[in-house]
């Protein structure tokens, strides 16, 4: 208050600073909008304009430029051409003579931040109800420039950092790629050359992988066995590599590959908010086992779906929504069972390691594609047991997929941090903004040499009398 003192501002009702625009028979509903057309619709939505129309008697009348503040979103709108307001929410308000329009929209956004988030209720009210401050008008502009020369300095940043995220992705991807076709460490067939030394390759690994599985083989009947992919017009592997399904290589001691349970088996009546947890696609992001469970079942029930267990080194992969996204479980779970929304992989030891299969299904083009071209579904993408035996993997020496476990991991460990850090910085200056506004709401914005070139301003005056003389010359 003492700024305001000494800068001759005062305090004024809301709704005094206001003209409030009916929109009355004006209103366009939302599935009404086009995508392109002679007029913008304005919402409460967060894109600025929510679509089109080509009604001209749905135009406001009305003086611009106008507020449109979103009754259930609080998003506040500075518009400065003609426009039909959205159905929904919409309240068109122009602020009086004795406000700069833009201040208005910097300091109704600080009302609209001071009211609690009540969900899809009404808010205009709330900020109806408030109080604003009112500077000389030479001030207020002098406020208006400082918060967008702020503001500009800020997006700049906030867009470098943007740009560093979507490099990230870039390189994130590309380095999963470099990974899946050999090209991120030494191949083990050229370390083993320059070492002078044999090495296990992959057809070497996979049949002492088969011939193990036919001494633990304890089936009933003949032993079949797996069948080997059809190798012609794939692309060539580096040195040492070779294609497979991923059935040869699964566990002896468990079944290699289950899908959870059908809703017939675990229904919705079942669930508990304490007991053992049912993993879903939720726990699963980015290559990443995510803790947490909205599902929990009694121990009794854990019993009866003991064979949709999850354990450490278990391969984890969505069946639906974000199709293919795998993670591995990680040790220290504990107990758990797997939803229908998933299938659970366990794959024999040094065979191929659990995370160099998550790094196929999300690195490897080749693989993508199978899963892109084999998923499709009528209506949505779906990945099911038969697709998943189906698919054809590219296979390394395991000294080799260690060495680009290792390094993979190394990288995107760095990609990890540097990710956050940008997160942690966006959030920041997501904050500075809120913070330069409020500033400014409060009279703390300028400094005393930018308060004193405002104060000489030839057309200066205290806002006591700017609100007088407008008021004169409205009666008049």
């Amino acid at each position: 208050m003492d700024k305001y003192n000494k800068s001759k501002w005062i305090q004024i009702a809301y709704k005094e600073a206001i003209d409030k625009i009916s929109t009355n028979n004006k209103k366009v509903k939302q599935k009404d909008y086009i995508s392109e057309g002679k007029y913008p619709v304005i919402d409460q939505g967060q894109d600025f304009i929510g679509g089109f129309t080509n009604d001209e008697l749905k135009l406001l009348d009305c003086t611009l430029p106008a507020l449109v503040f979103g009754d259930h979103t609080k998003i506040v709108k500075l518009v400065n051409y003609k426009f039909a307001p959205g159905a929904d929410g919409v309240k068109v308000i122009v602020p009086r003579k004795f406000f700069d329009a833009k201040l208005f929209e910097f300091f109704t956004k600080i009302l609209a931040l001071k009211i609690p988030d009540k969900g899809y209720a009404r808010h205009f009210q709330h900020i109806e109800k408030s109080e604003i401050p009112l500077p000389p008008l030479p001030e207020q502009r002098a406020i208006v420039s400082k918060i967008e020369q702020l503001f500009s300095d800020l997006d700049n940043g906030i867009n470098n950092f943007k740009k560093a995220q979507e490099q990230l992705k870039i390189y994130r991807q590309a380095v999963l790629k470099n990974a899946c076709e050999g090209k991120l460490v030494p191949t083990e067939a050229e370390l083993a050359r320059a070492e002078g030394r044999d090495y296990e390759p992959a057809d070497v690994l996979l049949a002492r992988i088969l011939e193990e599985r036919r001494e633990k083989w304890n089936g009933k009947g003949k032993y079949k066995v797996p069948a080997a992919p059809d190798t012609s017009g794939l692309p060539e592997l580096p040195e040492g590599w070779c294609y497979t399904h991923i059935a040869t290589l699964f566990s002896t001691n468990r079944t290699g590959i289950k899908t959870g349970p059908f809703g017939s088996l675990l229904k919705k009546h079942e669930h508990r908010i304490e007991g053992i947890p049912v993993l879903g696609i939720e726990n699963i992001k980015a290559m990443k086992f995510i803790a947490g469970s909205k599902i929990r079942i009694t121990k009794e029930k854990s019993t009866q779906l003991s064979g949709y267990d999850a354990l450490p080194d278990d391969v984890l992969i969505s069946r639906s929504g974000t199709v293919g996204e795998v993670c591995v479980v990680p040790e220290g779970l504990g107990e758990s069972r797997i939803s229908t929304n998933l299938m659970r992989v366990s794959l024999a030891p040094n065979g191929m390691l659990p995370l160099f299969f998550t790094f196929l299904f999300n690195g490897s083009p080749y693989v993508l594609d199978q899963v892109t071209d084999l998923c499709k579904g009528s209506t949505r993408n779906f990945l099911n047991r038969g697709i998943l035996l189906s698919l054809i993997f590219p296979l390394p020496p395991l000294a080799e997929q260690r060495r680009i476990v290792t390094e993979l991991e190394r990288r995107l460990s760095v990609c990890d941090k540097m990710e956050s850090t940008i997160a942690e910085s966006l959030e920041k200056a997501e904050s500075l903004h809120q913070s330069i506004l409020k500033k400014a709401f409060e009279g703390k914005l300028l400094n005393e040499k930018e308060l004193e070139e405002a104060r000489n301003a030839p057309e200066w005056e205290p806002a006591e009398k700017l609100l007088e003389r407008i008021k004169a010359q409205k009666n008049n």
